[in-house]
């Protein structure tokens, strides 16, 4: 029940304490236990369903997506890579955003740049589709 910037100042506290105090930090706020915490817990109904590192729980759940910037073109990238085996979906969406849905990580890391590349659009980003520890929670809990 802090305000923004007592929240802030919480947070700022807990990351300096990093690696020299144990805190125990409970909240119903998981973007805050997603910027602070290295080792977490996570309780459904009375019951701790996860105990680990959050990296370790965010690895498991990685989205098999990646994202695609343009300031035009992605529907001319979209329909190549429709024609590639490894990729499940190709859908552009709102200010030239394209989002792949891939079969195997591994394998779009080494063959989605170059199919980029082939088909010539300026890009202006590429990223893994992120998943936050909200998504993570809502499915391990649900």
């Amino acid at each position: 029940a802090l305000d923004p910037a007592g929240r802030r100042e919480v947070l700022n506290l807990v990351t300096a304490m990093h690696g020299r105090s144990t805190v125990l930090f409970s909240s119903h706020i998981l973007d805050d236990v997603q910027q602070v915490c290295d080792q977490i817990g996570i309780l459904t109904r009375g019951e701790l369903v996860y105990q680990g590192s959050l990296d370790g729980l965010l690895d498991r759940h990685v989205s098999n997506r990646y994202v695609v910037k343009f300031r035009s073109g992605a529907q001319r990238v979209a329909e190549a890579l429709a024609t590639e085996p490894w990729v499940l979906d190709a859908a552009v969406g709102a200010d030239e955003k394209l989002t792949v849905t891939v079969r195997d990580l591994r394998e779009a890391e080494t063959r989605l740049v170059a199919v980029l590349a082939y088909v010539g659009e300026p890009v202006i980003s590429v990223s893994p589709e992120t998943t936050s520890l909200e998504e993570v929670f809502l499915e391990v809990t649900t």
